[in-house]
Parts: structure tokens; C-alpha cells; sequence
């Protein structure tokens, strides 16, 4: 259901591949862990908070 956003031209699109694959994975991990799942959103969210700095 994803290979529609995955075929964006550009340099962006490995890591749009990458994201689409870390997603997956992160909902499987949901299901059988909801603490780790957590834990991931922080760890998520700090790498996203990284990247944005190395942009500006």
C-alpha cells in the first residue's frame, strides 16, 4: 500500500523508502509491545528533531 509514496523522484526517495520501512516494522512492534512502542516514539522523535537541525 505504500509503493505509490515510494516512487518519488529525487534524493529523498531511499529515505522515504527507509521511513516506509521503519514504520512497518514499528506497527508490528506495537502490536506485541506497547512499552518498547513507546520507548521508540521518544527515540522517533529525538532523530527527527536531529535531522531538522542539520537542514537549517
Amino acid at each position: 500500500f505504500m509503493t505509490g509514496c515510494l516512487k518519488i523522484p529525487g534524493r529523498n526517495s531511499a529515505f522515504l523508502t527507509f521511513l516506509a520501512m521503519s514504520l512497518a516494522i514499528y506497527v508490528l512492534v506495537c502490536f506485541v509491545d506497547i512499552e518498547s512502542c513507546l520507548k521508540t516514539i521518544r527515540f522517533f522523535f529525538s532523530i527527527l528533531l536531529v535531522l531538522q537541525n542539520l537542514d537549517s
